[in-house]
């Protein structure tokens, strides 16, 4: 059954946790606030299941290669895995929850662009949401990246620009990238904020 196979294969990589929707695991809870934690969306079940093994399996070799050059911005990465093949009503449900319980940093979606029309609409003005398959055209929503690849540089700002939205100062901006303010100073002069 496809749905098991991603399951024995995240059991076995560090740094990555399988959300599994409602009733998530604790682990999911006791999060590590310095660690950069990014919620990956891919198909794991349904017509595109197909397309979830690979999803992951590139995702956990990015994370370990950017964490093995010291992380972004000083963070390790963390990746928690979502299946984006699920019903509509539980994926959106899972969304919702991640939204809620602030379990993210950055949206990574890995799917088909029925999930991705659910996904937009419930991160928007929440977390940054990067769509990586090569995509037909047209999306205009803010904060939702679609197409070509970001660099790490283009993750870091879309990083801190949405941190700097969501803190009530420079300083909380800070504290929660885990950095200086100088380093935040310097960060916002160089990427024009």
């Amino acid at each position: 059954m496809l749905a098991e196979s991603p399951v024995s294969v995240l059991g076995s990589a560090p740094g990555v946790l399988h959300a599994a929707g409602r009733g998530v695991p604790d682990a999911l809870h006791r999060r590590d606030r310095q660690k950069l934690r990014i919620a990956h969306f891919t198909s794991l079940s349904g017509s595109a299941g197909i397309w979830g093994p690979p999803s992951v399996n590139s995702a956990i070799l990015a994370a370990g290669e950017i964490n093995r050059r010291g992380g972004i911005l000083g963070r390790e990465i963390e990746l928690v895995i979502h299946d984006a093949g699920q019903a509509p009503e539980d994926l959106t449900r899972a969304a919702e929850d991640l939204v809620v319980s602030e379990d993210a940093d950055v949206v990574m979606g890995c799917h088909m662009s029925a999930a991705r029309m659910l996904l937009r609409r419930t991160f928007k003005g929440h977390l940054p949401y990067v769509y990586t398959p090569i995509y037909e055209g047209g999306e205009r929503t803010p904060r939702t990246r679609v197409g070509d690849a970001l660099s790490l540089e283009e993750l870091e700002r879309v990083h801190i620009r949405g941190v700097m939205a969501n803190s009530p100062s420079l300083e909380a901006a800070a504290r929660t990238l885990g950095i200086d303010v100088s380093t935040l100073y310097r960060k916002r002069k160089q990427y024009g904020m």
